[in-house]
């Protein structure tokens, strides 16, 4: 997928360095605070009425956090720094990385904790597609060109004694000079705790900063045990024990122990979606997340039906090969072990239901997308199943044609998970800015052929669909299952109707 590059290297001779608090000058910035909508006590006591804006309440965490660890900054240090934060986290492609995430993983947590989690997701490359000018101030020195591609990002040299805070961080993420960051193995998280600690350098202690980096460093998600059995939070213990010695961070072996336990529940607070009881809003949350990988469901009537395919098809790839047992971390026995194995247990059980959902909604697009292959190649994804559901207009949905239909003729023998149906006609908790909550199409499918013909189906669905492989995906339905889908898109693809039915008695 093709990412817009920061013109980074372009412009930054004409930024100037931001030396924050104490040591730098800070920009004044004037920005439209949104009026946030989560549903909290107030600050005048009102029940359900948050009353104070997402900037302000950016302000108050960081006021707190700096308070309970024994500093304090300037108001126009702190309101640069919530500005600085809402706005990082408000670009136009966040629906699951924002501001209410961070919100969400730091309630009732310590003040590092707090931190932590309101720096962790500030930098986010390839959703948000290049750096922001602050951020590339921040950041200045930190990344060089890298000769080979055009689009990666490459540590720069790094000399502990020109700038002992570049050389701390890489040491506790284990990363070198020239070392070319891995967009999913810690190049947001690096960046965000170098942001994190030249932003708080002249506020907190260096051993502060060191627990924030540490803990950001821990929320790089899914890691498994190495070679050598060490889990990520030991090498990361191992490693900080390096940094306190090489920085002379005077942190003791308990307090060493005590941030490598701030920095797992940090990583499990930014999972947990993973361990609620309620799959359907483990989907919910998983839904927020498609079109930041996705660009083109960003844009809800314009996106294809091949593109919420492919995005689909990426969803299904990653469930089904994501081990439930690297979500959760732990270390000496925290969480303990009875915690722990019923985080795996819960993180196992949504991701079996998750990844039935998935294929079943995969299957139906699949469908989809061969139909429109074959009568004439790929169209919006509003054309093929009708617009989303709007307040001031009702139109017409595929989907709407299955959501009374009589389902109890399906296939005899074959696995059907009630709760997975459930999800399918009756929706995720909400609907996702590009998608209805229910799909009663794939429920329809999941009761017609069950979870085996879905799988069966589904050998199909390559990663290009072509002439072969959507006739072969189609010929895999039960006759009249098939019937059923054709005509009743025929009713809504009004201009293909013909092309439709053609195939149908083809394929008869």
């Amino acid at each position: 997928m093709a990412y817009m590059m920061f013109g980074l290297y372009a412009y930054l001779p004409f930024l100037f360095l931001f030396q924050l608090h104490a040591k730098y000058p800070f920009k004044k910035t004037a920005r439209n605070a949104s009026k946030n909508k989560s549903n909290q006590f107030s600050n005048d006591g009102l029940i359900g009425v948050e009353t104070k804006t997402n900037i302000q309440r950016l302000v108050d965490s960081l006021r707190k956090s700096f308070t309970d660890l024994g500093t304090h900054t300037t108001d126009e240090h702190l309101e640069y720094l919530a500005v600085f934060l809402n706005e990082s986290m408000a670009t136009s492609g966040r629906f699951f990385h924002n501001v209410e995430h961070v919100f969400d993983i730091s309630m009732d947590a310590c003040a590092i904790t707090v931190i932590s989690a309101l720096f962790h997701d500030v930098i986010y490359y390839q959703v948000d597609g290049e750096l922001s000018l602050e951020q590339a101030g921040i950041l200045q020195g930190v990344l060089c060109e890298d000769e080979e591609s055009s689009t990666a990002l490459k540590l720069n040299t790094i000399d502990s004694e020109t700038d002992p805070l570049f050389a701390m961080v890489a040491d506790i993420f284990g990363f070198s000079s020239g070392e070319v960051l891995n967009p999913f193995g810690g190049q947001n998280e690096f960046l965000s705790a170098m942001v994190a600690v030249r932003a708080l350098d002249g506020t907190l202690q260096l051993s502060q900063m060191a627990q924030i980096a540490a803990c950001i460093e821990a929320t790089i998600p899914f890691r498994s045990i190495n070679a050598e059995g060490k889990t990520p939070a030991d090498l990361l213990y191992l490693r900080l024990v390096d940094v306190n010695n090489k920085f002379q961070l005077h942190m003791t072996e308990e307090d060493i122990v005590e941030t490598i336990h701030l920095s797992v529940d940090l990583s499990n607070r930014d999972v947990r979606n993973f361990s609620s009881s309620d799959t359907g809003y483990f989907l919910e949350q998983t839904w927020k997340l498609l079109p930041e990988s996705n660009v083109p469901l960003r844009q809800k009537t314009l996106y294809t039906v091949f593109d919420y395919y492919n995005a689909l098809f990426k969803l299904e790839k990653f469930f089904s090969n994501l081990d439930s047992n690297v979500v959760f971390r732990h270390f000496r026995d925290r969480p303990d072990e009875m915690t722990r194995q019923a985080l795996n247990r819960q993180a196992a059980l949504n991701l079996e239901i998750g990844c039935s959902y998935v294929r079943a909604k995969l299957l139906s697009i699949a469908i989809l997308a061969a139909i429109a292959h074959l009568t004439g190649g790929d169209v919006p994804m509003s054309f093929i199943t009708g617009d989303l559901p709007e307040i001031e207009r009702c139109a017409a949905r595929l989907d709407d044609k299955f959501s009374q239909m009589d389902t109890d003729k399906g296939t005899t023998g074959t696995f059907q998970d009630e709760k997975v149906y459930e999800l399918l006609m009756k929706g995720r908790r909400m609907d996702s800015s590009f998608d209805a909550r229910d799909s009663p199409m794939a429920a329809y499918l999941y009761r017609m052929i069950g979870a085996e013909g879905v799988n069966k189906s589904l050998e199909y669905a390559v990663v290009t669909l072509d002439n072969v492989s959507s006739s072969g995906l189609l010929k895999s339905l039960p006759r009249g299952v098939l019937a059923e889908i054709v005509r009743n898109t025929a009713t809504i693809v009004e201009i293909r109707a013909d092309k439709l039915l053609t195939i149908l008695e083809e394929l008869n």
